[in-house]
């Protein structure tokens, strides 16, 4: 994977099995994910070990926070779900 970036993004992270998918988004994603695999996160800490299988960069954390909220959605969540399995 490639270094990441300290930009606002929207990411997704899974369970070692993939059954679990947190969605998220962020101000400066390699401050954040840092923060989840140390185990800082309460939502995620029990999930470890985790991997981050999505991430978009934006310009600003409002359109990051919008695809958060869309990654949610019914559409965005099988949409998150076919970009994993390719």
């Amino acid at each position: 994977m490639k270094e990441l970036e300290h930009k606002p993004a929207a990411y997704a992270l899974c369970d070692e099995d993939q059954r679990w998918i947190y969605k998220g988004s962020t101000r400066d994603l390699a401050e954040r994910i840092a923060a989840h695999l140390a185990g800082k996160v309460p939502r995620t800490k029990s999930r470890l070990p985790l991997k981050l299988v999505y991430c978009e960069y934006f310009d600003n954390y409002t359109d990051a926070r919008r695809r958060e909220i869309w990654m949610k959605s019914g559409q965005g969540r099988e949409w998150l779900k076919q970009k994993i399995e390719q």
